[in-house]
């Protein structure tokens, strides 16, 4: 397993120069490429098959295309980024486990024993654990020291941390996607490790969604029906006490977050900037990645979906993004296990993008795309009217 340079990202920098370079890197987001794109959905239509018969595998291959800039784009190097971080919360006994899990766990990325270092082996991916905000005072040996702080404050009395903490957690993540674009990866993972991460994501959601923490909270690690409850009600006390603007990510983030949230948001962010694909694993991550989205609405069309998580926020997030998931199988590891089996879907759909015979090859007369009676259009027509938006504008008032 490949272990980054401890050169990846500095946090040690003035509070104002992390959050003006987070505001740089979302002026410097440029739209996909639609060049590449159309010749990408051009290539589809010559192949010997039926007409949109893969489905999301073509889709993903068109969008890909456009962030590559060209219309053979590659998956082959591939790297999960997990930034770990530890929440003050789990004090009110929203979790089975306490907050030593959170390095143990992380420690054990390195050592290869992890559920993610079984499926990233199987991937081809190699994994990058980044310590953004764990609550000891020793290094762990091999894993990536970004510490912001030892762990949040407890959201349920008082804000998880302040703005400049975010900005700096933003900064991790932004440089790790930065290092990896400049080690040639083609897509990021991205993960998770902190004990009590489901509470604050939750928190996160419903506020930025308006609905009672009831609908999109779930059990986490396996917690009771009593301790669910528990849970719902500490998130409903976190929103009371600290009342987020919703219409303010930072603020949402800030108030009911955790380092390594803010650490993802950062990293989809540095990721469209680099253009690079970035990938979303399950409930955790889809809330970072509708953060990011809500600071600079670009990140979007660099990023990519894979499962639907078991949590029950997960398909309101991924609704509230607008990436639908592409397959479910009732996981709920975190940790971007999720980002292993799309890296996977990656290889298919481009072994049948670059290996599939062309209509002529064949010596087959080719099917014609033809408008449909229900009105709607072809799947990969969608996909193209996903990718060149508007993108590479400044982020909103609200996130400064």
């Amino acid at each position: 397993m490949q272990i980054a340079d401890d050169n990846v990202a500095r946090s040690d920098i003035y509070d104002n120069e992390n959050k003006e370079h987070i505001l740089g890197l979302i002026a410097q987001i440029q739209p996909p490429d639609r060049e590449a794109v159309e010749a990408a959905r051009a290539r589809w239509l010559d192949l010997c098959k039926p007409l949109y018969a893969l489905g999301e595998l073509e889709n993903m291959v068109i969008k890909l295309a456009g962030i590559q800039a060209q219309a053979r784009p590659s998956a082959d190097r591939r790297a999960v980024a997990v930034f770990a971080a530890d929440n003050g919360v789990v004090r009110q006994g929203v979790t089975q486990v306490g907050q030593e899990v959170t390095a143990s766990v992380t420690y054990n990325f390195t050592r290869g024993i992890t559920t993610l270092n079984a499926m990233a082996k199987q991937a081809g991916a190699d994994i990058f654990p980044v310590d953004v905000g764990i609550n000891q005072h020793d290094r762990l040996p091999g894993v990536i020291y970004r510490r912001i702080r030892n762990g949040t404050a407890d959201i349920s009395q008082e804000p998880a941390m302040t703005r400049d903490e975010v900005w700096a957690a933003m900064r991790v993540g932004a440089d790790m996607a930065d290092w990896l674009s400049g080690q040639d990866y083609d897509l990021l993972g991205a993960g998770e490790m902190g004990i009590g991460n489901t509470t604050t994501s939750s928190a996160m959601l419903a506020v930025f969604c308006g609905v009672d923490p009831q609908v999109v909270t779930g059990r986490g690690a396996g917690l009771s029906d009593d301790s669910l409850l528990h849970k719902q009600k500490i998130i409903s006390r976190a929103i009371e006490v600290n009342q987020p603007d919703p219409q303010d990510p930072v603020d949402v983030l800030s108030k009911l977050g955790g380092l390594d949230i803010a650490a993802l948001v950062g990293f989809y962010i540095g990721a469209a900037a680099s253009r690079r694909a970035a990938i979303i694993d399950g409930f955790i991550t889809a809330v970072a990645a509708l953060t990011a989205i809500r600071i600079a609405p670009a990140v979007r069309d660099y990023i990519f979906p894979s499962h639907l998580s078991a949590e029950p926020g997960a398909r309101l997030a991924l609704k509230e993004i607008g990436l639908p998931a592409w397959f479910s199988c009732g996981m709920r590891v975190g940790e971007g296990t999720g980002c292993c089996v799309a890296f996977d879907l990656f290889g298919h759909a481009l072994a049948a993008y670059n290996n599939i015979a062309t209509w002529e090859e064949a010596g087959i007369g080719a099917y014609v795309p033809q408008s449909s009676t229900d009105g709607t259009s072809a799947p990969n027509e969608d996909a193209l009217d996903e990718v060149g938006g508007e993108v590479g504008k400044d982020a909103p008032e609200e996130a400064k």
